[in-house]
């Protein structure tokens, strides 16, 4: 190729220029769409905290209401409170003299019921484990020792 040739292929120097700013302008917007994507979520998430911290304070408050409304039922359904709101309406301690009871012929007053057989009617089974499985691990480690001393020695005690 000749050099008037590869003049006809390359671009007029405005051209690239313009591409150049063109791209430029393009990496521009894009920086600033990540930008902004990323300052939206920034905010969405300092309003959440607000928010949380803000609720947080709001279960504080309600948790004390609730305490001090307990503190006030207590204070209110507490044995003195109960006995003077009582005389106030006119009740008051009964006496032997104010107890009246009604006999009533026939009734032999509340029966208990005896639930559970008596100990002597119980029959308790025997022992569901096998016998391998009722020795201690003491016991198992002092048999090993004493049969591995018995093979030593071989075989006399």
């Amino acid at each position: 190729m000749s050099k008037e040739e590869n003049q006809a292929f390359q671009q007029a120097p405005w051209r690239v220029q313009i591409q150049i700013i063109g791209k430029f302008l393009v990496g521009l917007v894009v920086a600033a769409l990540v930008a902004g994507i990323y300052l939206n979520v920034t905010a969405q998430t300092a309003s959440a905290a607000i928010e949380t911290e803000g609720l947080g304070y709001k279960r504080d408050t309600l948790q004390r209401q609730i305490a001090t409304l307990r503190t006030e039922i207590g204070q209110i359904t507490s044995a003195r409170e109960m006995k003077k709101r009582a005389e106030e309406l006119g009740f008051f301690q009964a006496g032997d003299e104010n107890n009246h009871y009604v006999v009533i012929n026939g009734y032999s007053g509340k029966q208990t019921e005896i639930t559970a057989p008596p100990i002597t009617q119980i029959e308790l089974p025997e022992s569901i484990l096998k016998p391998a499985y009722t020795q201690s691990l003491w016991e198992w480690l002092y048999e090993g020792m004493v049969d591995i001393q018995m093979n030593k020695n071989g075989g006399n005690r």
